[in-house]
C-alpha cells in the first residue's frame, strides 16, 4: 500500500510540474518573443535610417545626371548621318 501511494504521490507532483510549465511557457515565449523583437529593432531602425540615405543620394545623383543629359531636337539634329540611318526603318 505504502508503494501504490508513492507512486500516486509522485505521479501528482510530475502532474503539477507539467500543469506549471504549461502555464508558464505561453507567458515566458511573448517575453522572450518580445525581448527578440526589441533587440531587433534597434538593428532595423539603423537598416532604415541607411537606406534612407542611400536613397538620397542615388536620386541627387540621378537628377543631376539627368540633368546634364544632351537632348536631342525631334529630327535628330544633334546625331550624326550614321546614328540617324540606324534609328530610322
Amino acid at each position: 500500500m505504502k508503494d501504490s501511494k508513492k507512486l500516486f504521490k509522485s505521479l501528482g507532483f510530475i502532474g503539477i510540474g507539467l500543469c506549471a510549465a504549461c502555464c508558464l511557457l505561453p507567458i515566458v515565449a511573448v517575453l522572450f518573443g518580445m525581448g527578440a523583437l526589441t533587440f531587433l529593432t534597434g538593428f532595423l531602425e539603423w537598416a532604415g535610417i541607411i537606406s534612407m540615405v542611400a536613397a538620397v543620394i542615388f536620386f541627387a545623383i540621378y537628377f543631376v545626371r539627368s540633368r546634364k543629359a544632351p537632348t536631342c531636337d525631334v529630327d535628330c539634329a544633334c546625331k550624326d548621318q550614321k546614328q540617324i540611318n540606324t534609328i530610322k526603318p
